[in-house]
Parts: C-alpha cells; sequence; structure tokens
C-alpha cells in the first residue's frame, strides 16, 4: 500500500544507487539516475529530470544545487542535499 503524500526520491548519479534499493526495501518511493538512464547528465540536466519525474532530488554537490534552488524553486519537488561518506 502506498504512502500518502510520500516524497518521491530520485538520486543524482554521484549518490551510490544502493541507497535506491535500501530506501524501496524500507518502503520509500526511491530510484537511482540508472533506472531512468540518465546517467553523465550536467547537474541542471538531473534536476530537470526529477522535476519530469516529479520526485525531489538527492545529491551529494551541495555548492551547484544552491544556485539551480534559486532558479527553479518554483517548479521543483524538493532538493536533499547530504554529505558523501567515503566507506
Amino acid at each position: 500500500m502506498e504512502k500518502q503524500n510520500q516524497v518521491k526520491v530520485y538520486l543524482d548519479e554521484d549518490v551510490r544507487p544502493l541507497l535506491a534499493q535500501v530506501l524501496k526495501q524500507r518502503a520509500y518511493d526511491a530510484i537511482s539516475c540508472l533506472v531512468v538512464n540518465s546517467v553523465g547528465l550536467s547537474d541542471e540536466e538531473q534536476l530537470k529530470q526529477a522535476i519530469n519525474l516529479e520526485r525531489a532530488i538527492l545529491m551529494h554537490n551541495i555548492r551547484d544545487f544552491v544556485k539551480l534552488h534559486k532558479k527553479y524553486y518554483q517548479s521543483h519537488y524538493g532538493i536533499l542535499l547530504s554529505e558523501q561518506v567515503q566507506f
């Protein structure tokens, strides 16, 4: 059963695709850019892809997406920023 008002998440290519799988196992609607064949796009194109998919975008590229938020603040579904942790 789908949760009402659940945020749908699109993972940028710098986010490990495994996270999308883990989120799905925990009943979240998450996809990696690999699933929709969006690898190699610019940051702006990745955000546009998330907008087209009606999803919030999750990425580690904090500096660039602050600028993009200002440009697309009325049309995006959310920008989730996280530090990248090396394993």
